[in-house]
Formats: C-alpha cells, structure tokens, sequence
C-alpha cells in the first residue's frame, strides 16, 4: 500500500469512510444518537471552548485576541466558539471540506465556522508560519498518511510561544487492524510522544528538537500531547 497507486486507494476509501459517516452523523441518522449532545453543541455559536486543554491555554495566555486552527476538523470544528474575556478566531480546516460542504447544503445547516479545504499536508503554504496561538487536532491526524508532516506543519504556523494541543485515542491503527481510516497509532513511552505504525517509527519530540517542547501523557485510553513551540519557523 505505500505504491502510488495504494495510496490513491486508500485515500478514496477513506475519503468514501468519512463522509458516509458525517453525511448520517448530521442528520442524528439511526446509529449516531450517541453524538446528538455533541452535535447539538458544535451547531450553537454560544458553545464555550470545550476541550480542557484549550480552555487552559487560552487562561495561560494574557493576550485578549487569540487565533486557534483546527486541523483536521470535519464538517463542525469541535472546538467551541467563545470563552469569557477572549476575542477569538476559530479557522477550522479539513481536506475533505468541499465534500462536507455538500452534505451541510443538503441538511440545511448553516455552521456557526465553515470549514476551509486544506490538507494538513499545506498548512504552512497556505498560512504561512507563525499566523495561529494555538494548533489543535483531534482524533484526525492517524486518519492521514502522514501525520509527521502535519504535525511539523502545525509547529511551524503557531507563533513563537503557542502551541500544538494533539489529542487522540492510543494506538488506535493497531485496535482497528489498520482497517479503514486507520493507519497510524499514536502512543507515550517513557514520557515521550511515539508515532508509529508497521512500518515506520518516530519520537516527536527528538524530531521537532530545537522546534518545539513536547510533553505527553495518557489519560485512561487517549494520547495527549503539548508542543510548546520555541522558534520561528521561516522555512
């Protein structure tokens, strides 16, 4: 599968993977009413920030004006939208936004942040470095084929003091037999941030030394990690 040609297979079936699932998850089709709280609060432009680990980066920095990217983010950011005494910029960003903007159209949704089409493979041509306070991703980046690409690619657009927020389920390529969208496992060993699959290994934090500091924990089944960024990314 790391042929050319596997690679466009893969990334088709998992292309059809995930719209099919947003395409019942909007609607609350038979299946997807375990989500209906969580879609009910990514559809009220009121939702407060939700993830904890964004809620105390944006208490940890002083600055009243702060821009969050979402990679990664699917046809609703997950995110939230507001948080007391913080004018915020949410830009959320999915390769497969023209597909989602679709199945909105066809459910009649007007999403409070319309997801933008960049692979995360393109964010840093796109933004270019330094544009964003925080980078965030969620359960997204072992659905891509090279989520050591996007994750360099998230240091190098925050800004010199942000930081990239990762949060993702543990060694989920493994659980899931690399069915699917997933290919890759994310996981801490001896406190270091371990990305991997059959084929392929890296430490993170070694790999973005000089650019980043990255602390990772587990918390029950998730992979959660801070990088700190420490320089400008003028590449």
């Amino acid at each position: 599968m790391r042929s050319s040609l596997g690679r466009r297979l893969l990334w088709r079936t998992r292309k059809s993977s995930e719209v099919d699932f947003w395409a019942g998850w909007l609607v609350g089709a038979p299946g997807t009413e375990q989500w209906a709280s969580d879609r009910e609060a990514r559809l009220d432009p009121d939702t407060e920030i939700r993830d904890p680990l964004v809620r105390a980066e944006l208490e940890r920095n002083p600055a009243e004006t702060i821009a969050i990217l979402d990679v990664g983010a699917g046809p609703l950011t997950m995110l939230g939208y507001r948080y007391p005494g913080k004018s915020l910029t949410i830009v959320a960003v999915d390769p497969l936004a023209d597909e989602y903007d679709g199945l909105l159209r066809d459910a009649g949704i007007e999403p409070p942040v319309r997801t933008t089409r960049v692979a995360g493979e393109a964010l840093l041509e796109h933004f270019g470095s330094g544009s964003f306070d925080i980078a965030y991703a969620s359960n997204a980046l072992d659905h891509s084929a090279d989520p050591f690409t996007i994750i360099s690619n998230m240091v190098a657009v925050a800004r010199p003091g942000g930081v990239v927020l990762l949060r993702h389920k543990r060694n989920e390529g493994e659980q899931a037999r690399y069915g699917g969208l997933h290919q890759w496992n994310f996981d801490v060993v001896d406190d270091r941030l371990r990305l991997w699959n059959g084929a392929v290994e890296r430490d993170i934090g070694s790999a973005l030394e000089g650019r980043a500091v990255t602390t990772a924990w587990l918390s029950e089944n998730e992979v959660i990690a801070r990088l700190a960024v420490t320089a400008s990314d003028e590449r």
